[in-house]
């Protein structure tokens, strides 16, 4: 019986064993919440990082996931650096009526977007919340790079598009601006001239790596 064998294994606090016990049941029966949050909680434990990620998502692709599951999960991306990814999960949650769109809600999805430089998600974000004088200061801040990039841009247009790097260039730009799918296509003309080019790893924004 696996619920006795966990049993043991956490009176022992033998926390391998019941990691290994838990992915083994996942595999032989059907997924469970509770048991996908307790094997969360085992990963932090043993400070896997990678692994709890892993597990958070497969509770979100099941349609398992809590409000306390994708806050933990942003949250977790966004200490290991993964910005853009920590304010993906908080817009998914928004989106599917999980997550409410309250005040300290928009503040983590602002900083995402601020930690990330994506600057028009993150005016769009200002744009919705209460009036202030630190909004009005992030809003000249944000504008200002939005203008930058988009100098960047135009910089960047043809005939100037001539190898792999100017292509890259342009898709960080137009990514800075929160255009990923101009950027993809970008970079996909970059690795179209360069195949070895590390355009290739910003494709799925898989760049920043968890610890």
């Amino acid at each position: 019986d696996y619920e006795l064998r966990l049993g043991i294994e956490n009176q022992g606090k033998m926390y391998e064993a019941m990691i290994q016990t838990l992915e083994l049941m996942q595999e032989l029966f059907e997924p469970d919440a509770e048991r996908l949050r307790l094997l969360v909680h085992l990963h932090l434990q043993q400070k896997n990082i990678k692994a709890a990620l892993a597990t958070l998502k497969i509770a979100q692709s099941k349609d398992m996931s809590e409000s306390t599951d994708l806050r933990l999960m942003a949250q977790l991306y966004y200490n290991n650096g993964a910005y853009q990814r920590s304010a993906e999960v908080i817009q998914t949650g928004i989106r599917q009526g999980i997550l409410k769109s309250e005040p300290e809600l928009q503040q983590q999805l602002l900083q995402s977007y601020l930690a990330s430089r994506n600057w028009t998600a993150a005016r769009d974000v200002l744009l919705q919340l209460p009036d202030s004088e630190l909004k009005d200061q992030q809003l000249l801040v944000v504008r200002k790079r939005m203008e930058d990039w988009s100098g960047i841009i135009e910089q960047l247009k043809p005939p100037y598009l001539h190898d792999a790097n100017s292509w890259f260039e342009l898709g960080y730009a137009q990514w800075r601006l929160g255009n990923l799918k101009q950027a993809q296509d970008s970079w996909r003309r970059s690795i179209a001239l360069d195949p070895d080019h590390m355009a290739v790893n910003w494709l799925t924004l898989d760049f920043v790596p968890i610890q």
